[in-house]
């Protein structure tokens, strides 16, 4: 039977991948993904109509609605706000935990 020592060596420590993604990022893969959907809705509404049991013209509909979303949300991803603006008001409560998470909502 493996001992302690043994399953710790086996593990694997390699740390090469990125631990957290980042909620830019995961907009990013959204929109691509909604857009890819969005494009193959438009492009194929005939066979994917007949494979999913859908109208052609709905998934056209469809399409475009997903290719519009798609690109909001590749718009909100990569808005980086202008330099001078605030984005929350300033905490006046007196709470000292609320005061330290509204300070690191605006460190963010």
């Amino acid at each position: 039977m493996p001992t302690t020592s043994d399953v710790a060596a086996t593990v694997d420590t390699d740390r090469s991948f990125p631990r957290r993604v980042s909620l830019r990022s995961a907009l990013q893969l959204d929109a691509g993904v909604s857009g890819a959907n969005g494009a193959a809705y438009l492009l194929a509404a005939g066979p994917l109509g007949d494979l999913l049991g859908l109208s052609a013209p709905l998934l056209r509909v469809l399409g475009l609605v997903l290719i519009a979303f798609s690109a909001l949300v590749w718009l909100t991803a990569t808005h980086r706000g202008s330099a001078g603006t605030r984005r929350s008001a300033p905490c006046t409560t007196s709470s000292p935990a609320i005061r330290a998470a509204s300070s690191f909502r605006d460190r963010i």
